[in-house]
């Protein structure tokens, strides 16, 4: 053991097919219909017309028989992670949402 290094013991924190798929999707979603007008309703302190759920991402960890995703906790983190570039009322919506409903 002198020195070496285990490699087994490191976290590998590379996004897998799936939850590179949340991060495109969203990111494009957000860019092309969020943030050309997310402030504008932020100022107005108008509730977004944007439909998070047919993006699928208010229901990433909920269990496919309930409508869900069935996915890891790490799924909607990734979502937020992206709705928050375009807009943080948003990410917060998602946050309150996912936090008080989450099985």
């Amino acid at each position: 053991m002198g020195g070496e290094v285990l490699r087994s013991n490191f976290v590998d924190f590379s996004l897998s097919p799936k939850h590179e798929m949340i991060r495109k999707t969203v990111r494009g979603y957000a860019e092309k219909e969020i943030a050309p007008v997310i402030r504008k309703y932020d100022r107005r302190q108008e509730p977004t017309p944007f439909a998070l759920n047919q993006l699928g991402i208010l229901g990433l960890t909920f269990p496919v028989l309930c409508g869900g995703e069935g996915m890891d906790h790490l799924s909607p983190g990734t979502a937020r992670e992206k709705l928050k570039a375009a807009g943080t009322s948003l990410r917060l919506v998602m946050t309150v949402h996912v936090g008080l409903c989450m099985p």
